[in-house]
């Protein structure tokens, strides 16, 4: 979905900023104290006798990671919780522009990859050695730290499973070694998330070596563990080498795309579909068939593919639903208003009384209507998707400030102010900067000078925080809000600014 950079704003950075100590008179709790050094991180838990709590995170562009930060770990209670037993070490991936930057983001992208992470938060547990024992990827916005916290206090247990049988394994012989060698495995492996997730056996390339003692052991009573091992060891290396055939397709569409070669990245992903027998590689290949046909704005050809996935392939209930996603965006980008707005009408019916799937297909409806770039389109369906939301969830405050949004755009300032102020009643802190940003350009199109000047000051107070935060990202933020404070500045008359 493409979205005006005005819109994304409000998408993306929403939330991003946590309420300031100060700004708002109110305490507030900033978080852990984040060492953003792997090495160092690992120094201070042999130290300190502590496991590691990494977290893989992207400021500033990953909106899951921005409310985990903010649900999660600017939650006192959660930090406390773990405090004693974690050191807490956050990897931002968000990176600037100098050659130390460049720097920093290799080598992170090789910590990334040595510890299988290909998504966006991942939080990961480890010893102070660095072995991870757990993963968990991605955030379920608004479910807040009690879930995150369950999941770590049992991976602890098992953690302290694993360093027990192994330190008794170390002491046995025969059967019995292998018989805790295997409890150990065991212990940990519900923990390190599948393969399909880590695109490899975690437990294969963190614990191998006590995999290949059980491997090695030439026991007869060794048979039957050897066996569940050597099969775990070809399902992953069948799934590896299914793996490879897409993986040098991705690459080569990868130097192609460099290259801005999209037609012959198509044509390429079309030849190897014509010759692929396998059901699964052809449905994950006509999805990058269709991705490229996207960009190459092919999207009547997209259509086309969409529509083929769908009667062709075996599907579950949420692929089949992301492909009829794909037919609504295909709509928008053809400007086919009339199809589109039929298209997800039928699916609303579809969805009868199912109150979540209507929920979900208002608030796809509402972010497609954006690509038709009218407002006579949006604002109605913002409205729509706005009247079905919760007030002070999420949805709400996206709904709230996107509204707002369009009607600014259309200068309709007057109706676009109760919103804001309604936005800022309900959660003054929640959005700090970027709503603040909003309510001073309503009020400068409004003419109140005065209040605009006001809600400029809190924004240059977020800024100033961020600054000092010493991520990269909340840099990149800091530098945003002050630009656009400068230009808002620029609207004020002179004699308006001196007056305040």
């Amino acid at each position: 979905m493409s979205i005006p950079l005005f819109l994304r704003v409000a998408l993306v950075l929403l939330i991003s900023v946590a309420p300031a100590a100060g700004v708002f008179g109110e305490e507030s709790f900033s978080g852990p104290d984040w060492i953003r050094d792997l090495e160092q991180g690992q120094a201070e838990a042999a130290r300190t006798e502590r496991d590691l709590l990494v977290v893989f995170t992207g400021h500033g562009w990953c909106f899951p990671c921005q409310k985990l930060d903010q649900e999660v770990f600017r939650e006192r209670s959660f930090v406390e919780a773990l405090q004693e037993d974690f050191v807490f070490v956050e990897l931002d991936f968000t990176f600037g522009d100098s050659e130390e930057e460049q720097q920093r983001e290799q080598a992170l992208r090789a910590l990334a990859k040595s510890y299988l992470v290909h998504g966006y938060p991942t939080v990961v547990l480890a010893d102070a050695q660095g072995t991870p024992y757990a993963f968990t990827t991605g955030y379920d916005i608004g479910t807040g730290p009690q879930p995150l916290l369950v999941s770590i206090r049992e991976a602890e247990k098992g953690r302290k499973a694993y360093a027990r049988f192994k330190a008794q394994a170390g002491k046995a012989e025969g059967a019995d070694r292998l018989a805790l060698l295997d409890q150990a495995l065991s212990s940990v492996a519900p923990h390190l998330e599948g393969i399909e997730m880590r695109q490899d056996d975690p437990l294969l390339v963190f614990y191998a070596e006590d995999l290949n003692a059980i491997l090695a052991d030439e026991g007869p009573e060794a048979a039957g563990l050897k066996s569940r091992y050597v099969a775990r060891k070809a399902a992953r290396d069948a799934w590896l080498q299914r793996e490879s055939v897409l993986q040098t397709v991705s690459n080569e569409v990868r130097r192609l795309r460099r290259e801005d070669n999209l037609p012959a990245a198509i044509e390429l992903v079309q030849r190897h579909l014509e010759e692929m027998t396998d059901e699964e590689l052809s449905r994950r290949l006509e999805g990058t068939l269709r991705t490229l046909q996207e960009w190459s704005d092919q999207h009547q050809e997209a259509l086309a593919t969409t529509r083929r996935m769908l009667a062709t392939y075996s599907l579950s209930p949420e692929q089949r639903e992301s492909l009829l996603d794909r037919i609504d965006y295909n709509f928008t980008q053809l400007k086919r208003l009339d199809d589109f707005q039929a298209h997800i009408d039928s699916r609303l019916e579809a969805a009868g009384d199912d109150a979540a799937a209507r929920f979900r297909l208002l608030s796809h409806k509402a972010q497609l209507s954006l690509n038709f770039g009218d407002t006579k389109v949006s604002i109605p369906a913002w409205r729509e998707f706005r009247a079905v939301t919760e007030e002070g969830t999420d949805d709400w405050y996206d709904a709230t400030a996107i509204l707002a949004r369009l009607l600014m755009k259309k200068e309709n300032f007057e109706e676009a102010k109760p919103l804001i102020m309604e936005f800022l009643r309900v959660d003054p802190s929640g959005a700090e900067g970027y709503v603040y940003e909003d309510a001073a350009q309503c009020f400068i199109g409004l003419r109140d000078f005065p209040s605009a000047n006001k809600m400029l000051a809190k924004v240059e107070a977020v800024a100033a925080r961020l600054r000092e935060t010493g991520r990269e990202g909340d840099r990149q933020n800091a530098e945003y809000m002050e630009r656009r404070v400068r230009e808002m500045r620029a609207e004020i008359p002179q004699e308006s600014q001196a007056a305040n």
